[in-house]
């Protein structure tokens, strides 16, 4: 149960990672930056958010696969949380950097934040 249960979730991860990569290869071949509006912006920034999650969820699963013998639902758990953190951090970045307000120490202060939510979700 439990593996046909994971294999399914990891199938969707899959297919939902493919499609955002699909849309964020649209959106940045065939729409203008300039001109474009709010609402293709937010489509923009949404696809890149699960593109970066789903790419880290499953990087994350893999490297856990071959390094240690955890219950695959734990890893999962594990992977999706911190995937999804990797998903928020590599968002905010692009929209600090788009409005001029990514420098060092904010990157830094964000990663500080993130690491703060794992270490609170992880206990």
């Amino acid at each position: 149960m439990v593996a046909v249960l994971g294999k399914s979730h990891l199938t969707q991860i899959i297919a939902g990672t493919t499609l955002s990569l699909l849309s964020l290869v649209s959106i940045v071949l065939y729409t203008d930056p300039y001109s474009a509006t709010l609402v293709t912006h937010s489509v923009f920034y949404l696809s890149l958010f699960f593109f970066g999650s789903g790419t880290a969820v499953m990087a994350g699963l893999g490297v856990r696969r071959l390094i240690s013998q955890q219950l695959y639902v734990v890893s999962f758990f594990e992977s999706f949380r911190q995937g999804l953190l990797i998903g928020v951090l590599i968002v905010s970045s692009l929209l600090l950097q788009s409005q001029g307000l990514l420098y060092w120490w904010v990157v830094l202060g964000l990663v500080l934040f993130l690491a703060v939510i794992e270490l609170l979700f992880s206990t």
